[in-house]
């Protein structure tokens, strides 16, 4: 006798499938009902990352918008020591409160006018757009000959009785069209509380109706808060009064 053999014999055999009591196309169904909430469920967090990514990828970029423009207006602002050391301690001007970044023959009453030089440019036969000079929103043609800063024209003294106009004004006549020295500027104003030149954009206080003003930012192009240069030079956030934060 083949002991295996009896052992085989003997081994009771297990159905192919367990009856559960339920029929093939209930079990079918719940299968497939499983199958579409995993699909679900990967979906819902596939878009929930992808939203993640996005919302991130948004930040990343609005902080180097503002790093860079921030980085450009410091720039534009160094220029204006350097001018000042040039001629007899006399800032540039007389100047527009519109700051553009473009460079030509009509520049005059542009800060561009007076400090181009200090970027290497010479003397363009027509108007282009400096690059040092502009801003992350200005990517098209129209922004980019619309004003990317704004130029402070009337500036508080220190002792609280009147303002200044350091840098003059091409429209104005008189005294108010002159600009004045750095060391007048500096002498009767707070130059760690006072910023010279800042963002614009629509809701800027001191913008007016000018004709560009639908080519700039209708809102603050950094979102809570506008770029500022300090007259002691250092950078700054305003709010959306110009009030220092």
């Amino acid at each position: 006798m083949n002991p295996g053999g009896f052992a085989k014999q003997m081994s009771p055999r297990l159905p192919d499938t367990i009856d559960d009591g339920q029929s093939p196309s209930k079990r079918s169904a719940r299968r497939r009902g499983f199958t579409i909430v995993e699909l679900l469920v990967t979906v819902t967090i596939i878009i929930v990352l992808a939203t993640l990514a996005f919302i991130f990828a948004r930040k990343a970029i609005d902080q180097a918008n503002s790093a860079r423009d921030m980085a450009t207006m410091r720039q534009v602002f160094s220029t204006i020591p350097l001018y000042a050391a040039d001629h007899n301690d006399t800032l540039p001007g007389p100047i527009n409160t519109g700051v553009k970044a473009v460079y030509g023959p009509q520049s005059t009453g542009r800060l561009s006018y007076y400090i181009a030089t200090y970027f290497g440019y010479e003397d363009p036969e027509r108007d282009e757009f400096l690059p040092a000079m502009g801003y992350s929103w200005q990517r098209d043609a129209a922004s980019r000959n619309a004003p990317c800063a704004f130029m402070r024209e009337l500036v508080p003294k220190a002792d609280g009785r009147g303002t200044i106009r350091p840098f003059g004004h091409p429209l104005r006549s008189g005294e108010a069209r002159i600009p004045t020295t750095m060391a007048a500027v500096l002498g009767q104003i707070d130059p760690m509380r006072i910023w010279a030149i800042s963002d614009l954009d629509q809701q800027h206080p001191d913008v007016k109706n000018p004709g560009w003003k639908k080519d700039i930012p209708p809102e603050m192009s950094h979102g809570k808060y506008r770029i500022a240069i300090f007259f002691d030079g250092h950078a700054g956030k305003l709010d959306i009064d110009n009030t220092p934060l």
